[in-house]
């Protein structure tokens, strides 16, 4: 709820101010040190925590936070958009006498410079439009001449992608914590969103371990290791040189032999296994009754539809068709051993069901987040 003051917050009182004052990105930069001391401690993560943690986007593995500074650029982008297509010829020549003043600088950010090329994206990006979709070429919705609310917008966003930008750039040169980067893009991130975040039930713990083991940084005996605290960084289990995150979450031979990876699993799949397995037993006493000869007859004179037949008739469902279903799990102590009859495989689904009857076989595959 604190990340959410700030986001929400803070930063709304903070608008105005960067707008009309001619402040230096210094003084925002400033602040955004005193800052990110704070939002470190409330997200859970390290102080020397890499800061795109908190700000990159949501599908960067980031909070999605704004910074103070990446706000202060974003405001005085809007206030020189906004002088460039002023209606008043005086406010134009002065945002012009503006801009040939900042083009002096050239270590030092100014809103002038980074608007022009902003402006000089969106501009290829509204002549020579590119896909972002996978329908195809043709498809999706172009304005080649937007108002100027819509590509103030467009500028804004481009300036944005641009400060992302250069954080993925800070990221790539840290040797430790860019290892998210080899599994990203083949793996989903974290909902993040604020109504998951404060009203979906997640612990303090849980968020807390998501950020820092995203960068690597939970306190393995690798990183106690570096940071000093212990002499050697073997793990206490398997005697491995080093137990890293990885080696802890799904490379550890002792874990792995005794079923430590597997339990979590291997539990919520021995309860749907049960529940199956007693609604399938139960259903080899049930005579099948074939709901299209099924008739429900109504007396003459009424229109009452008989409540028992309607009432079977709901509970009509996959396995309510047959009374002869088999079922076998892929659990530790079931000998599982794919139908032959079926298909000739080695591979083994997490639960199998199938009637010889019906000719149906029906597949479950359980995933479970760790």
């Amino acid at each position: 709820m604190k990340l959410w003051l700030h986001q929400f917050y803070a930063l709304s009182h903070l608008s105005w101010p960067f707008i009309i004052n001619d402040l230096d990105r210094s003084f925002s930069l400033d602040l955004q040190r005193e800052v990110n001391v704070q939002l470190k401690c409330w997200a859970g993560i390290g102080r020397s925590v890499d800061n795109g943690l908190l700000f990159r986007s949501k599908m960067k593995f980031g909070l999605g936070l704004t910074s103070v500074s990446d706000h202060y650029q974003r405001m005085q982008i809007i206030k020189y958009e906004l002088l460039r297509n002023s209606l008043d010829p005086t406010v134009v020549e002065l945002y012009k006498f503006r801009e040939l003043q900042n083009n002096n600088f050239t270590k030092i950010w100014k809103a002038t410079k980074a608007l022009s090329i902003a402006n000089a994206e969106v501009d290829l990006a509204l002549k020579f439009p590119a896909q972002s979709t996978k329908q195809g070429l043709g498809f999706g919705k172009y304005n080649a001449q937007p108002s100027q609310s819509e590509r103030r917008k467009l500028v804004t966003s481009k300036a944005h992608e641009i400060a992302q930008e250069s954080l993925m750039t800070h990221t790539h040169s840290l040797k430790r914590q860019s290892v998210w980067l080899e599994w990203a893009e083949t793996t989903y991130p974290f909902d993040f969103s604020w109504k998951n975040l404060i009203w979906g039930g997640i612990s303090t713990d849980v968020f807390k371990f998501v950020l820092n083991s995203s960068v690597n940084w939970v306190r393995t005996p690798d990183l106690l290791h570096l940071w000093g605290y212990k002499k050697s960084c073997y793990c206490c289990l398997c005697g491995a040189e080093k137990c890293t995150l990885h080696h802890i979450l799904s490379n550890c031979i002792f874990s792995l032999n005794d079923k430590r990876f597997t339990w979590r699993h291997d539990s919520v799949l021995s309860l749907i296994y049960s529940a199956f397995k007693e609604h399938i037993e139960s259903l080899h006493n049930t005579r099948v009754v074939d709901k299209n000869i099924s008739i429900a007859f109504v007396k003459a004179g009424s229109t009452k539809i008989n409540k028992k037949f309607s009432t079977e008739s709901a509970k009509q469902n996959l396995l309510s068709k047959g009374n002869d279903w088999k079922i076998l799990a892929d659990l530790p102590n079931e000998n599982f051993v794919f139908p032959p009859e079926i298909f000739s495989s080695a591979e083994r689904p997490d639960i199998l069901i199938w009637s010889d009857k019906l000719k149906t076989v029906i597949l479950l595959e359980l995933t479970l987040p760790s």
